[in-house]
């Protein structure tokens, strides 16, 4: 089959959700009672996992086919890599912005839990994820579905409904006992992104782009859309 191009509105979609997750973060703005959050049952993060998980298809679970197991998994964990610098780049300027920020104005401990109330002895935890800030979190869980793609590639591989079916089960069990999360150091319940759980809508996105492509394109034809 030839090879599609890139889709760019997988890319504008995702980029719109991560606008609607940057305003629903700032408070008392006009903008946030426009977002998805305030007319549907999901916000603009269930979005952009689902994306997430639709683009991880595109960009390498075709290229598992093109180039083998192998050079597949390294480009997997390249990507993953340059995520985490991107995370330790974001935590480093993050705390040092508050640092100066606090000598002009208070600031809530829960911006930054570490470096205000446990001080920087406590670093190393956020940079080996085991402590995740608030307002940092969804690219470690970004980071955590990438690496498990060539798990869901395989099951894939196999069958969708398989694939479906065992990713489901997972996130109902995660449902009924919460306690089931990954440690992390700042809250006792674990993730506030649980990877265990938000693995759903990214197989369900994976699993989306499958279909999709089989049927000539990566989104349904919208004429007004081209």
């Amino acid at each position: 089959a030839p090879r599609r191009a890139r889709d760019h509105r997988v890319d504008a979609l995702r980029g719109v959700a991560l606008l609607m997750m940057f305003v629903d973060h700032i408070p008392q703005n006009v903008l946030n009672r426009f977002t998805l959050r305030n007319v549907g049952f999901a916000d603009a993060a269930e979005i952009f996992v689902l994306l997430a998980g639709y683009a991880s298809w595109l960009a390498y679970g075709r290229n598992f086919d093109r180039v083998g197991l192998r050079a597949g998994l390294g480009r997997v964990w390249r990507r993953c890599a340059r995520l985490y610098v991107f995370q330790a780049v974001m935590v480093v300027v993050t705390t040092a912005t508050i640092r100066a920020w606090r000598s002009f104005w208070p600031v809530p401990v829960d911006f930054l839990e570490p470096e205000l109330a446990h001080g920087l002895s406590a670093f190393w935890r956020v940079m080996f994820l085991d402590a995740l800030p608030s307002n940092l979190n969804i690219l470690p869980l970004y980071i955590v579905l990438l690496a498990a793609f060539p798990l869901v590639y395989l099951l894939m591989r196999r069958s969708l409904v398989l694939t479906l079916a065992l990713s489901g089960g997972l996130w109902l069990l995660i449902n009924l006992d919460p306690t089931i999360n990954f440690p992390n150091w700042l809250d006792p319940d674990g993730w506030y992104f649980d990877p265990l759980a938000w693995q759903f809508l990214f197989t369900l996105g994976a699993c989306a782009s499958v279909l999709a492509g089989r049927r000539g394109g990566s989104l349904p034809a919208v004429g007004w859309l081209r």
